[in-house]
This record gives C-alpha cells, structure tokens and sequence, in this order.
C-alpha cells in the first residue's frame, strides 16, 4: 500500500511524509503530547482535551 501511495502521489506531485507509526493512536492532537487511550477514549493529561479516540486521530495524518 506504501508503494502504491507514493506512486500515485509522485504522479500527481505531491509529497509524501511518513512517519513512524509507534505511538500515532496516543498522541494527542491538541498539544503532541502523548496521552492515554482506553479502547474508544482518548484523554490527554497535558492540555486536558478528551472525547473520542477516532476523533482525535485523523489530524495526527495531516500534521507535518
């Protein structure tokens, strides 16, 4: 699937950053911080922010 990514994006002329996957799902989006995830909640002892797991990871994909 990488391969397949970065073929269509060079194609396409637009860049592509990975990034280690460790710790992607724990960290928080608000501050970076690296928080606590239980099954489907998230919560972050830094900022304070908490809600939904899957709420909190998609922007963690857009972050460069």
């Amino acid at each position: 699937m990488k391969e397949f990514v970065s073929y269509k994006a060079l194609a396409a002329g637009i860049p592509v950053i990975l990034v280690e996957p460790a710790y992607t799902s724990n960290t928080c989006h608000q501050c970076h911080h690296i928080g606590n995830r239980k099954g489907k909640e998230f919560s972050c002892p830094s900022c304070g922010w908490s809600g939904d797991a899957d709420v909190n990871y998609p922007p963690m994909n857009w972050r460069a």
